[in-house]
């Protein structure tokens, strides 16, 4: 929730990345705390970044023109021990070319590192 205490006292002092789109006036700063596990449902926006201070964040991304397989009434934590993982067994056992637009593009980003989108 975003307070004056909030906002002295960490968002004050947080310095942004050396990105075209990383100005004070275009960027809107937002923080996340989750346990194993948590996660925010598929969606969409522009140009950003992400930041770990502390523990990591698993990213999994699809290109703008293809969309995920998803029911919003479901969890991005069933998402990914559902309908991942039958992905997954299908590139396995089906050609590569087939199954490689299925399956989208990953990466996790450690304490210290950040991932711009």
């Amino acid at each position: 929730t975003y307070s004056d205490e909030w906002r002295e006292k960490l968002l004050d002092y947080y310095c942004l990345p050396p990105c075209q789109t990383c100005t004070s006036d275009l960027s809107a700063l937002s923080f996340g705390i989750g346990g194993k596990g948590s996660g925010v449902q598929w969606h969409v926006h522009g140009p950003g970044f992400s930041e770990s201070i502390h523990g990591k964040k698993h990213w999994v991304l699809y290109p703008p023109d293809q969309k995920p397989n998803y029911d919003p009434d479901y969890t991005s934590r069933h998402w990914m021990e559902d309908i991942y993982t039958s992905l997954v067994s299908s590139s396995k056992l089906e050609s590569k070319t087939k199954t490689e637009s299925l399956l989208p593009f990953e990466c996790t980003v450690m304490p210290g590192e950040m991932i711009y989108f």
